[in-house]
């Protein structure tokens, strides 16, 4: 396993060329920004598309020099558009994602056998999938549009948040599930 050579160097910011730091020794550090576009993202089932105008993701990340490779730290944030998961109503959706992420001098391998990122052989540095990745990372499991969101009803599937429900008062007797209620 070698370092590979990052092609895209020419037409990306988020490639980041660290040789001056490693070169400067420890404790060196530069910082870069820019705007990241990440396209959809999913979560399992939930897809979380940029939203209309705001599909940009500034980011600003320092790389410092820790010997063993450089570490960067920054932060990565933009709007998706998304579904609340209680009412199924669509929403736009702040995402604001943590960069921390060593990037070694030499290739290296986690525990499960994963490669971690690597410096390239010419020193640079990609962040472009850190950055997906720190977005991705900080979108919830269960989006709301708003904490106090009454979702919808089990019975006539109404919004509760714009109506209120046309169920009857009670259970339904012929519901196959109506007789355990009375077990409680």
């Amino acid at each position: 396993m070698s370092p590979r050579r990052i092609q895209k160097r020419e037409v990306s910011d988020m490639v980041i060329n660290v040789r001056p730091v490693i070169e400067a020794g420890v404790g060196a550090s530069l910082t870069r920004e820019g705007v990241f576009v990440p396209g959809e993202m999913s979560l399992g089932e939930l897809v979380f598309a940029p939203f209309e105008g705001h599909a940009e993701a500034p980011w600003k990340v320092e790389v410092s020099n820790v010997g063993e490779g450089v570490h960067a730290r920054g932060r990565v944030r933009t709007e998706v558009r998304t579904v609340c998961a209680r009412c199924l109503e669509e929403f736009v959706l702040p995402v604001q994602g943590e960069v921390d992420e060593l990037f070694y001098k030499e290739p290296t391998v986690d525990e499960q056998g994963d490669e971690l990122p690597v410096i390239d052989v010419e020193g640079f540095i990609d962040l472009e999938p850190i950055l997906y990745e720190a977005l991705l990372m900080a979108l919830p499991f269960k989006p709301l549009h708003d904490e106090n969101c009454r979702g919808l009803c089990s019975g006539c599937g109404v919004n509760l948040n714009r109506e209120d429900c046309r169920c009857e008062e009670g259970p339904d007797p012929s519901h196959p599930f109506a007789g355990l209620r009375d077990l409680l």
